[in-house]
């Protein structure tokens, strides 16, 4: 079993980590999860009571004790987080980055050194677990690695594996677009509070047509316009 760290507390940070640990993916006490600050750190543990989990602030520590390292921060920042623990990871070490708009290359120019790094897409469903995360790698990557990262991610929903090429048009289909679904939600919403249902019904409404609709496409596998004409 692989001892995983993930760098950043935030949102998609948090929500991987509690997919890996309430899926059981791994143990908890091979899991470790570094933030900016102590008190992120403490905000994080507190929400996950049943579990012993390590943390710190130092992204060095946290490198050296890991086997795969899942970059949850700002694209604005990777650079500077990969720089601070290139000098610490191995040849064995699986750099999985979830900044969107930087490429493999860019890490790999970043580190100057051969390293095993998995490009990921997910998306804030991954709050719910039912999220859809998009997963390519570079050559360095083998086979069984890239099996354990998509163990990772299928704790927080849906995995399908692309070529980077397609990575642009993965952030439409599915990076982005649940921002669209909820403005869609909340139009629906509105519109029904117009008509005078209250506006907490009319949402839960909306949501639970949206969220059976797509079910159908998922479960009855069939093309979107077959269920519309039904």
């Amino acid at each position: 079993m692989k001892r995983v760290g993930i760098i950043g507390s935030g949102n998609m940070g948090g929500a991987i980590a509690k997919g890996i640990l309430k899926q059981q993916v791994i143990k908890d006490s091979d899991f470790v999860i570094s933030a900016i600050n102590q008190a992120e750190l403490d905000c994080f543990s507190g929400q996950l009571p049943d579990y012993k989990i390590e943390t710190t602030t130092d992204n060095c520590q946290l490198a050296k004790s890991v086997d795969v390292i899942i970059l949850a921060v700002k694209p604005i920042v990777i650079a500077k987080v990969l720089n601070e623990i290139k000098s610490v990871i191995t040849k064995d070490t699986i750099l999985v980055s979830i900044a969107a708009g930087v490429n493999i290359k860019d890490i790999e120019d970043e580190l100057q050194i051969p390293a095993k790094i998995v490009r990921a897409m997910p998306n804030v469903p991954l709050l719910v677990n039912c999220g859809m995360t998009a997963l390519c790698n570079n050559s360095l990557v083998t086979d069984q690695d890239l099996e354990f990262v998509t163990s990772i991610f299928e704790g927080c929903g849906k995995v399908e594996h692309t070529p980077e090429y397609l990575m642009d048009a993965v952030t439409a289909v599915s990076g982005s677009s649940p921002a669209y679904v909820f403005m869609l939600i909340e139009a629906m919403g509105d519109g029904a509070v117009l008509e005078g249902i209250p506006r907490n019904k009319a949402y839960r409404m909306a949501a639970q047509s949206v969220m059976g609709a797509a079910k159908m496409v998922l479960d009855l596998n069939e093309h979107p316009a077959v269920l519309k004409d039904m």
